[in-house]
């Protein structure tokens, strides 16, 4: 991040998927002032993402359609004085119950206005193009590949054998003479066998490969609420239906980018950890490739995306787990390059007694494309987004912690997943919502100049944070407390987010 003294103007560059390039600036009758509002990882909650646009400064709900599909809508221009955009960090689906009215509500606003709307992947999302293949009839028919990677916080992963046996009942002998026999040359009359079906395959799917054990029985809540049949099959089916052409999922993918870079800030699902997300696209290509520009890249990444997903999209069946795709890009533990499986701060990427540092290969990259921060989901860490400042290769604050002002050299990283703010409630979240919004100043011609975070919201105990990075040096330093993330409404002190 910069002090508003210290900015300079410069180009407005755009990534979008289809790589189209979109001045920003058309007419000296547009507001003086652009708005670009962020939330991620949504999840399935279409209840919070309800409560999202009720307290963002570029959303709004249309009135009366909190139950129906595509409740969401830019505010007008006049009505705030800006120009007004939205970026939402990917994570739509998983653990809500309302997957469908989640993605049918993004799209419909994407569709609104295409380009003040920027619909990111995210792991959670892209992991949902295996389904067509692993639940093809012909997938069906055979024992589950081992090559997919269960994500790191459950731990070991278990086998779709082992979990058949656990819902069927069934357990070998010690000596059991077929123990070692495939489930699939055995007696098709077995405990295993009757138990293997699509409906149990989904169910292992989503709760030991994707990390959403709850999805399940979510959608067949969100089946019910939306007055449609709700049996097991027809929550395969629903899947299914979704990724189909003009289905709820098909036409998020058909929306959506890996990257969106508006004015000096840069937006992606996760992190760009180290210099390896700097390889041109494949992402296995090597890191001493990347472009030139942040732009450069933007559009590279967008573009390759752009051809995976219409790859799927022709060929839906065909399972695309291999090095260099996209699903595997996205995966956990698939891609080293990967901007959206990454953490800023996964200690996989550093050792223990290492202080938090920003890639200085990734800081001169993005200072030199005239990015000043970049925003994000993937990775929770409180109730409030997490705001992290560094500059380029030196210690950040998030470990080292100084009362110095943000300058020109710093890079600035708001991390605003907010998952889990509260896990004794249904949904996990509570009370607690959030908004990051970037203001930026227009100049004459495609240009902006200065800019401004603003972090705000409702932390789990009920109380109201609120800031603007840029104009308080402690956001975004590290004390004994924790992370300095917010400040709360009315003097009651500032918000800080632990790291254990």
């Amino acid at each position: 991040a910069c002090s508003n003294s210290g900015c300079s103007s410069f180009p407005m560059a755009w990534a979008l998927r289809r790589v189209h390039s979109s001045p920003l600036l058309r007419s000296v009758c547009r507001p003086r002032k652009v708005r670009v509002s962020f939330v991620s990882d949504v999840e399935g909650c279409y209840e919070y993402l309800c409560r999202y646009a009720s307290i963002s400064k570029a959303l709004a709900l249309v009135p009366g359609a909190r139950s129906a599909r595509g409740s969401l809508r830019l505010r007008d221009d006049a009505e705030t004085g800006c120009e007004n955009h939205f970026v939402f960090g990917g994570d739509a689906v998983d653990h809500g119950g309302g997957d469908l009215r989640v993605l049918d509500a993004l799209v419909a606003l994407k569709r609104q206005a295409p380009s003040r709307v920027h619909l990111l992947l995210g792991n959670r999302d892209v992991n949902k193009m295996r389904l067509t293949s692993e639940l093809s009839p012909e997938a069906v028919r055979r024992t589950p590949p081992e090559g997919v990677r269960a994500p790191g916080f459950l731990g070991s992963r278990v086998q779709y054998m082992d979990f058949l046996r656990s819902i069927s009942g069934f357990k070998p002998g010690a000596h059991d003479p077929l123990s070692f026999v495939p489930m699939q040359w055995r007696d098709e009359d077995s405990a295993c066998a009757r138990a293997d079906s699509r409906v149990n395959r989904l169910k292992w799917i989503l709760k030991f490969t994707m990390g959403a054990p709850r999805a399940f029985e979510g959608r067949r809540r969100e089946l019910r609420a939306l007055g449609l049949r709700s049996s097991d099959e027809d929550v395969v089916d629903s899947y299914l239906a979704a990724l189909q052409a003009g289905g709820a999922a098909w036409e998020y993918f058909k929306h959506a980018s890996l990257t969106a870079l508006i004015g000096d800030t840069l937006f992606v699902h996760g992190a760009l950890a180290s210099a390896e997300c700097l390889g041109a696209f494949s992402p296995d290509a090597s890191a001493a490739s990347h472009p030139l520009d942040v732009a450069d890249w933007c559009q590279r990444a967008n573009a390759w995306v752009g051809r995976e997903i219409d790859a799927w999209q022709r060929e839906p069946f065909k399972e695309r787990l291999h090095a260099g795709s996209l699903i595997r890009y996205a995966a956990a533990g698939g891609c080293s390059s990967s901007v959206v499986y990454a953490d800023w701060l996964n200690p996989a990427t550093r050792r223990p007694d290492e202080p938090f540092r920003i890639d200085a290969t990734v800081c001169d990259f993005l200072r030199r494309g005239g990015v000043r921060r970049v925003i994000c989901g993937h990775q929770p860490y409180g109730d409030a987004p997490l705001v992290l400042r560094a500059a380029a290769g030196v210690e950040s604050s998030a470990s080292a912690g100084n009362g110095n002002a943000a300058d020109s050299s710093e890079l600035t990283v708001v991390v605003g997943d907010t998952m889990y703010s509260d896990v004794g409630s249904a949904d996990q979240r509570g009370c607690a919502v959030s908004e990051v919004c970037v203001e930026m100043e227009q100049q004459p011609g495609d240009t902006v100049g200065a800019s401004t975070c603003h972090v705000f919201g409702t932390l789990s105990t009920g109380q109201e944070h609120g800031c603007v990075v840029e104009e308080d040096d402690l956001i975004g330093r590290a004390f004994e407390e924790g992370v300095c993330a917010s400040r709360l409404r009315g003097g009651g002190g500032y918000v800080c987010l632990r790291r254990d």
